[in-house]
């Protein structure tokens, strides 16, 4: 098994080959910087532990200036939210270790809990307060009445790094947010475009899972991203509220195409070649018509308009009697969503020009004022609650063997526990991480052996520690700046610098530095196998509960008696597609069950938004509630009984939209008629594509293709 953990020659080779670019070399000279400038006011004043800043700067650290200073903000106020647990409970505690150790261990539990329920970038607040009480509080323990002055400590040192990472990475050759925000705006339009392309031209279905994998997650991107734009320094910070509206808008348009692509499959399939052929005109106009909305010049050649496009839809439209064949009626959610489509792709394309205009210094009007809802994002609490129970176990693991042992370092152990059962939370299966993490924390270890026992002894002055410890620390940042090695820089910097902070009293034995070393190691392997064996979950797993949470999401939607905010559903169900959509994509390339491997992730949306527009007519009373009960009541069920889908469930449900049906098409046209229609077909055929076509009761079935 140790053999798993240590570098091979292609792990020295990997490192070696790639010599670094200019700007990799800027952004770790940057990071020395701050970490020097830490590191001396942090001697200056006499705190008892500097390195503890030098440290920090290097976890903020980040290319960017925005990320940097937002990750500062919430480092700070996670770091007072620990050290006031810690102030709360060592002194009550301190005499009763197993207590203490329950406490702690509940506390990080907590916060870790909460913090993957948030999924932001503010989640850092309660993740931090989680392991910050661990890592004051712990060594604590044996002096309790110093608790006061030792959180204190931590705190200045801890914001001193802060302050300095912000004030150099904002200061010096500044990379802001704003430009790379601007360019996952455009990203996310071109991607928008060329799966509407695919769609339309009738591409291959590959292409169509790429576009529509790579449209999901940069949708999802672009809330998280904006929350650090208020940080930045560019124009683009008040663009805040532009740019979610702009996700509420996107977040429409793969569902839309994911329906589309259904209803012109089923018509390609009818046999019908003339009504294709017409349909397949106005699709290469959309297509030309998507360019141009984009394009500066709105007046280039060819141009076509939206208005004469909406003409070409309204009479192609087969008009809704009695006597409307399924053909009709899928022709006639077709229109439906291509005008749909085409507003929502209009929207956010105007509000991208206006996010363009801010760069270039002008002010957006009503910025602030933007229609947007809040993002609502998918938690999953059980693994939340996994998630805590593993971190809970591992420091309570290394807790007991520290208090049966009396090991000197046992502190370090169940500080490492901790932090390390939170690093990596996040994934579906952290244990591949936290074992790079280990990997290369036993790299360290040699090295800061030396460092530890020999250099740093030797360094009297500040101008020699910096002589010393330089060029260490540009090497590694070097590889902190690649994506591909930051994670094994962070790791051996970390390692490093952690060992360094053992100069609290001056020099350090041999004994310290061999025990305090095992320790983080133990804490580490404590943290890897209580996560293998109680958090680690297969990605099919994690596609299960997304799926089963859409039902009853779907379930509880047909439930309410008030109408739902349909950016707020579009927005959390967006979020459980960006989710599904890679692990659909691993699943398909693994020996996963068939009926997981042919999931379309687009389904529940589509079937929540029809719902969604369902009870809007109703809310405005042009649906009378009586008819449409019966509907959402035989949905409620079905979704709620999502596992087994029993047949008679499924025969309730179609009974009901066939009978809404029935009921629509004789009624007098209103102009939300074709709107109420296309939603129902598109419920059942979403829902039901084997089952047979809808007909009239006096007419015979049609074949469903």
């Amino acid at each position: 098994m140790l053999r798993s953990f240590l570098l091979t020659p292609s792990d020295y080779h990997k490192l070696a080959v790639k010599l670094p670019a200019l700007n990799e070399a800027l952004f770790s000279l940057k990071c020395i910087t701050a970490a020097l400038l830490a590191l001396y006011i942090a001697m200056y004043f006499g705190l008892p532990r500097p390195f503890w800043a030098m440290m920090t700067c290097y976890i903020v650290a980040n290319p960017f200036s925005g990320p940097v200073r937002s990750k500062a903000v919430f480092r700070v106020i996670g770091t007072i939210l620990g050290s006031i647990a810690t102030i709360l409970l060592i002194p009550q505690l301190a005499n009763a270790p197993e207590l203490l150790s329950l406490a702690l261990a509940g506390w990080v539990g907590i916060c870790l809990f909460i913090s993957l329920l948030d999924r932001t970038p503010r989640s850092y607040v309660f993740m931090l307060a989680g392991y910050t009480a661990a890592l004051i509080g712990f060594p604590a323990v044996s002096d309790p009445a110093s608790i006061f002055d030792t959180a204190l400590a931590r705190v200045e040192e801890i914001t001193i790094g802060i302050v300095c990472a912000s004030f150099i990475h904002g200061l010096i050759f500044p990379q802001n947010w704003g430009p790379v925000m601007l360019t996952r705006l455009e990203r996310v339009i071109r991607d928008t475009q060329h799966y509407l392309q695919d769609v339309f031209s009738n591409h291959d279905q590959s292409l169509h899972q790429k576009d529509r994998r790579m449209l999901a997650a940069d949708v999802t991107e672009l809330s998280v991203l904006a929350t650090h734009l208020p940080f930045d320094t560019s124009h683009l910070r008040w663009t805040a509220g532009m740019i979610h509206a702009m996700r509420d808008r996107l977040s429409l348009v793969l569902p839309l195409l994911s329906g589309i692509e259904d209803r012109l499959q089923v018509l390609s399939t009818s046999g019908n070649q003339k009504i294709t052929e017409n349909w397949q005109t106005i699709l290469q106009n959309i297509i030309v018509w998507s360019h141009t909305c984009t394009a500066a010049d709105k007046h280039a050649a060819h141009a076509i308009s939206r208005e004469e496009i909406e003409t070409q839809i309204r009479d192609l439209t087969p008009v809704i009697h009695q006597h409307s064949t399924w053909s009709d009626l899928i022709q006639i959610n077709l229109a439906t969503r291509l005008t749909e489509l085409m507003q929502t792709f209009h929207d956010a394309s105007s509000l991208h020009r206006r996010i363009s205009e801010s760069v270039n210094g002008q002010y957006p009007v009503n910025a602030h004022q933007t229609d947007s809802s809040p993002t609502r994002l998918h938690h999953d609490y059980r693994l939340a609650t996994m998630s805590a129970f593993a971190a809970i176990t591992a420091i309570l693991a290394c807790c007991f063997f520290w208090i049966i042992s009396g090991w000197p370092s046992g502190s370090v152990a169940a500080m490492m526990a901790a932090v390390f059962c939170c690093f990596f939370a996040v994934q579906d299966d952290p244990v591949p991480s936290i074992k790079t993490f280990l990997k290369y924390t036993l790299l360290s270890i040699p090295v800061s052996a030396v460092y530890v026992l020999y250099i740093l002894p030797a360094a009297h002055h500040f101008v020699t520690m910096i002589v010393v410890v330089a060029p260490l620390l540009f090497f590694l940042g070097l590889y902190l700046a690649r994506p591909e090695s930051g994670l094994k820089a962070i790791a051996t910097i970390l390692g490093i610098l952690g060992s360094f902070a053992l100069q609290e009293n001056g020099g350090v034995d041999i004994t310290v530095f061999l025990n305090t070393s095992i320790a983080q190691v133990v804490g580490v392997v404590v943290a890897l196998i209580t996560t293998n064996l109680l958090r680690s979950v297969s990605t099919s797993w994690r596609v299960t509960r997304l799926l089963d949470a859409g039902k009853e999401d779907l379930a509880q939607l047909c439930r309410l008696s008030s109408l739902p905010d349909m950016a707020v559903v579009s927005s959390r169900m967006m979020d459980r597609i960006s989710q599904l959509v890679p692990r659909l994509a691993i699943l398909n390339k693994s020996s996963a069950p068939d009926q997981l491997r042919t999931i379309d992730a687009m389904l529940d949306f589509r079937v929540g938004l029809n719902i969604v527009q369902l009870m809007q007519l109703r809310d405005a009373q042009i649906l009378d509630k009586t008819i449409l009960r019966p509907v959402l009541t035989a949905l409620a069920e079905y979704f709620s009984q999502s596992v087994r889908k029993p047949a008679q469930k499924q025969k309730a449900v179609l009974t009901q939209l066939d009978a809404m049906l029935d009921g629509l098409l004789i009624t007098h046209a209103f102009p939300e008629k074709a709107t109420a229609v296309s939603a129902l077909i598109g419920i059942r055929r979403d829902l039901f594509p084997l089952a047979a076509a809808y007909s009239s009761p006096d007419k015979p079935q049609e074949s469903t293709t």
